[in-house]
């Protein structure tokens, strides 16, 4: 009798575990950004304005559009000091300045309290941790290395050894030759920050870029190629994540000690479950020798 209680309690136990871990393994959902429609508290911190030269070459069947992502400030995406706070990978979509005609340029109004973002075409690439995960998929989303987006210190660039007084409506160029590779593998593109011109010119040297100083925002004829985005795109109201953590894009997933979810957060839900119920499992198959042994014993 004791023989059988125990049977059936083992694998009850058991059954559990395996369901525990087979749910941890789930099917990853893509995510389709949409475009930034800042919130009432990004409003009250104030905008600056950065503009994104994107390779023509991130263009794909996939996407047309280049995006932002960003895990600090105001509107901030998941991040994982916030895993269930803000939009996930890519992040949002950003406009189109059609006023350029001569340059693939986007802009996006970040908020000024963003110390870091990273440009991208837009475009979910998936997670390596996904049974669905498609690698011919992935290849064809691009992104930058996280970007610094105050200002350059006096001596921090070459570029500009007097510093710059912040990057608001400068433009940021990718060098195809400043590559990196990430801990999975994503190849990461670098670049520069350049004072914009318009017209596609850019270049180091300050001038007055729409008949004022910088930091003034162009005019109003910059228009979004989505000119009426829906009230869902709005950004939700969040508790500013710790930017310590840093950001948890795709570049940062499967290759990591842990595992990470669709949005690259820390999956630990499903897992530690199972861990619990195996350790249970251990616990009652030693308690199970010791009675058993006494019984002997007897």
């Amino acid at each position: 009798m004791f023989k059988r209680v125990l049977s059936i309690i083992m694998a009850v136990l058991l059954l559990g575990a395996t369901a525990a871990i087979s749910v941890s393994a789930v099917e990853g959902e893509y995510y389709d950004p949409k475009p930034y429609v800042p919130s009432d508290a990004a409003k009250a911190v104030g905008f600056n304005r950065y503009f994104f030269l994107m390779p023509d070459d991130w263009n794909n069947e996939y996407t047309s559009s280049a995006g932002i992502y960003w895990w600090d400030g105001a509107d901030p995406c998941g991040s994982l000091a916030a895993a269930e706070q803000g939009v996930k990978w890519p992040g949002y979509v950003i406009y189109k300045y059609k006023s350029d005609t001569k340059a693939n340029v986007w802009y996006c109004n970040v908020p000024k309290d963003v110390t870091t973002i990273i440009f991208n075409n837009a475009f979910d690439g998936g997670d390596k941790t996904w049974d669905n995960y498609n690698p011919e998929r992935d290849k064809k989303a691009y992104q930058t290395v996280d970007i610094g987006s105050e200002y350059y210190d006096i001596g921090e660039s070459e570029n500009y050894p007097s510093g710059t007084e912040s990057f608001n409506n400068m433009i940021y160029v990718v060098d195809p030759d400043k590559t990196s590779e990430s801990v999975t593998g994503k190849k990461t593109f670098a670049g520069e920050w350049y004072f914009y011109h318009g017209d596609g010119k850019w270049d180091t040297e300050l001038e007055p870029t729409y008949g004022g100083a910088q930091g003034d925002v162009p005019p109003a004829d910059v228009d979004p190629i989505v000119t009426n985005p829906p009230a869902s795109t709005t950004a939700p109201a969040t508790a500013t994540p710790d930017p310590s953590q840093g950001a948890t894009s795709r570049i940062a997933s499967a290759d990591t000690a842990a595992t990470t979810a669709g949005n690259g957060t820390i999956a630990t839900g499903t897992a530690s479950m199972a861990v619990v119920l195996l350790v249970v499992i251990a616990s009652v198959a030693g308690a199970a020798v010791v009675i058993r042994k006494r019984k002997l014993d007897k």
